[in-house]
């Protein structure tokens, strides 16, 4: 089975592979010092194939400061849990604290984000995403840890709106033509996994 990482830079992305992709451009030239110039000037998606895409992978991931988050998709029934947050549709998700399980600290994210109180029940992991963006001056990769929960309980939301949260919403499968159109490109990865 390949070993692929793919870290997200805004609307394009890096995938780390043994395995080349067909149609996704080669970036030839490695070297990890280059990685934040890389990140800068790279126009659209490409790839980097090594013999050990973990290695360079760690490599990169090295050039940013780190954080970790934890999130998930919420399902009860048929309908799936979604917020509207600063313009875009995403999943609720938020940092780990210290000393914190990740699967708690998706629960407890989602809990705050969208209000709820109820039951939650792991069914099974999803994809981890990276992404890299600047802030207060320096570098960041923030690593996130997805989960997939059944909900039972209350199914009233309240958004989060110091979060900038302006919208927590239960939708159907049938309804999310919006979200698929407005959201970030590492949620279309995760939501390709659970649909």
């Amino acid at each position: 089975m390949p070993q692929k990482y793919k870290v997200f830079l805004d609307d394009r992305f890096i995938l780390f592979t043994d395995e080349a992709e067909l149609g996704l451009p080669h970036l030839n030239y490695f070297e990890p010092k280059n990685f934040k110039v890389l990140d800068k000037v790279l126009e659209n998606s490409a790839q980097i194939v090594s013999n050990n895409p973990d290695l360079t992978f760690r490599q990169f991931f090295s050039q940013f400061e780190s954080i970790e988050a934890a999130g998930g998709l919420v399902k009860n029934e048929d309908k799936q849990l979604f917020i509207f947050r600063n313009g875009k549709w995403d999943l609720p998700k938020g940092k780990l604290e210290l000393d914190e399980s990740i699967e708690a600290g998706a629960i407890r994210e989602i809990q705050e984000e969208c209000g709820l109180n109820g039951d939650f029940t792991l069914v099974r992991k999803l994809p981890t995403t990276f992404h890299t963006y600047h802030l207060y001056g320096k570098d960041w990769i923030k690593t996130t840890y997805w989960f997939l929960f059944d909900y039972s309980g209350d199914k009233t939301v309240q958004p989060q709106t110091e979060e900038g949260i302006s919208k927590v919403v239960w939708l159907e499968k049938s309804q999310l033509k919006e979200v698929y159109e407005n959201t970030y490109h590492n949620i279309l990865d995760v939501l390709r996994e659970k649909f």
